[in-house]
């Protein structure tokens, strides 16, 4: 089955929202939030629309076993709940708050790789994408029909404007394994 295209509508306000909680920890660490969206079809691509934007914070987080900050057991719950009772699809957000072009490291993508699966089955197979935001940009994945093969959130339209995520997570898995995923 194709996957679709998918874009994401954000206000101003909620945009800057998202970013100022994704680079702005004090200690300089990674963020973690989720926003839960609506997805709407047009003939061209699949709008995700906002419903609700959940920050996490430090007590919601632990130390992987990557060196990688994860979710709590509780807060994995809470987020997989909520997204239920909301009927939403999930896109995760978490920050590189460094001056490097956004891109997945292969932590996130051996992580995904184990969570997406189970977040779809628990969702209803509604579509989990993800954006990781560096203080240089983002980059973005979705999943939806395809299990190992996620494509591009593009664009990201705030009020209008137009912006790209890197698209350097794709490229380089087509260049390294001959295939995005």
């Amino acid at each position: 089955m194709q996957s679709h295209r998918y874009s994401l509508s954000l206000d101003r306000r909620l945009k800057d929202a998202i970013w100022n909680h994704m680079l702005t920890h004090p200690r300089g660490h990674e963020r973690l939030g989720f926003l839960f969206t609506r997805v709407i079809s047009t003939p061209t691509h699949q709008v995700l629309t906002p419903v609700e934007w959940l920050p996490l914070h430090d007590a919601d987080l632990e130390l992987g076993s990557g060196e990688a900050l994860e979710m709590t057991q509780e807060a994995q719950a809470r987020v997989i709940k909520h997204g239920h009772d909301l009927n939403a699809a999930l896109v995760e957000f978490h920050s590189h708050p460094w001056d490097m072009p956004a891109q997945f490291s292969g932590y996130d993508m051996h992580g995904f790789s184990e969570f997406v699966p189970y977040i779809r089955w628990r969702l209803k197979d509604r579509p989990y994408g993800a954006i990781v935001v560096s203080r240089s940009g983002f980059d973005s994945l979705i999943w939806d029909t395809e299990p190992d093969a996620p494509t591009a959130i593009d664009p990201l339209v705030v009020e209008g404007a137009i912006l790209r995520p890197t698209g350097l997570t794709l490229r380089y898995r087509r260049r390294k394994y001959g295939t995005e995923i």
